[in-house]
């Protein structure tokens, strides 16, 4: 696969600055740079896709906010009473709609004072890359979150089933919260039943540690016992296991989602014998790993071999992840596809075998 073709199709993906320091000269994903400032229309806003991160927005900062704004005709931006220019919001443009992620106090002011555009930070992207960015918005500017708005982000992140599965400090990051305060939530999350025990959690480079479940506390006196979500075996439990790949039966779409160095090493090794002669190869690129880079680079010697002819990268918008696929097929695959199942359909290898732990439905 040619990195530099990585590069260009991967741009709905950001690079965290986490990874950059692992990232290699050469390496596969772009980071994207949001696009200049300028007004967008308050009607092309949506903010009915869930990123709203507080609790509930402060009637008395909307009356303050929407008392100090006006359109600066000669600078074209909404300026303060002294002419200061009011922070860009961000939105996140899929190509049909902008998310907004952060400025809801901002755009419901600006509506309420009557105007028809606000200045905004445009970010290439869908409705999840909208919500990950809320999740940790106003910890340093704005009106500040209170502790309800803090575990209102941190609970949309943990009843999520990729975030769930991240370990403390990487969702703390995310959220913008201590890592202590991830770890009372999840467990009081847990214990009540409202989300799924995870018994493996990841860190962002890729290692993975394993938990211990804890027995539910006792009711307390007067209290309902609330019951027990059913873990979801199709998140938990891989069809195939990447130490089982050596030896296994043939498959003509073979799906994967590595997460350590191990993984891509059981890909590149097993694929000959894995994978059909007319089959293709899909694997999750992960989004923050030092994995995110090496991983593919990996599996570029199948092409290079001639065990596949081509390589492509497909986005999900769905669940906002990305895929690198290494096929046989003369069709093109779309760059962007709604849900995954559509990668699978569009290459048209029959039913498709996992390796690893699945996050979506093929």
């Amino acid at each position: 696969m040619k990195r530099a073709d990585l590069r260009r199709r991967r741009a709905r993906v950001r690079v965290p600055a986490e990874a950059e320091a692992s990232r290699p000269a050469s390496g596969l994903v772009a980071k994207l740079s949001g696009s200049p400032s300028g007004l967008v229309g308050l009607s092309r806003v949506r903010t009915d896709g869930g990123t709203q991160p507080r609790a509930s927005l402060d009637e008395a900062t909307l009356t303050e906010y929407s008392e100090r704004m006006a359109l600066d005709a000669s600078g074209g931006l909404v300026v303060d009473p002294e002419g200061r220019a009011w922070e860009e919001i961000v939105v996140f443009d899929d190509g049909e709609s902008l998310w907004l992620a952060d400025g809801f106090h901002r755009v419901e002011s600006a509506r309420r004072a009557g105007l028809e555009g606000i200045q905004a930070r445009v970010e290439a992207g869908g409705l999840r890359e909208a919500i990950r960015y809320s999740l940790g918005v106003n910890a340093t500017h704005g009106k500040r979150r209170t502790r309800a708005d803090k575990r209102r982000a941190l609970e949309r992140a943990l009843r999520d089933e990729e975030w769930a599965q991240w370990a403390d400090a990487r969702v703390a990051r995310m959220c913008k919260v201590t890592q202590p305060f991830v770890t009372k939530v999840r467990a009081e999350l847990e214990r009540d039943g409202e989300v799924a025990f995870q018994p493996v959690l990841y860190a962002a480079d890729g290692r993975a540690f394993e938990r211990e479940e804890s027995p539910p506390a006792a009711p307390a006196a007067g209290r309902a016992t609330t019951r027990a979500v059913p873990r979801r075996a199709a998140l938990r439990r891989s069809v195939l296991g990447f130490e089982e790949l050596s030896g296994a039966s043939r498959a003509g779409l073979l799906v994967a989602y590595p997460v350590v160095e191990s993984d891509w090493s059981a890909l590149r090794d097993a694929a000959d014998e894995a994978v059909d002669g007319a089959g293709a190869l899909v694997a999750l690129v992960p989004a923050e790993s030092a994995w995110t880079f090496a991983g593919p680079a990996m599996l570029d010697a199948l092409v290079e071999s001639g065990r596949f002819s081509r390589a492509a990268l497909v986005h999900a918008t769905a669940p906002g992840r990305t895929f690198a696929v290494w096929h046989r097929s003369r069709a093109d695959l779309p760059g962007v596809v709604s849900d995954p199942a559509e990668i699978a359909a569009a290459l048209d290898l029959g039913e498709a075998k996992v390796v690893g732990q699945p996050l979506d439905r093929w």
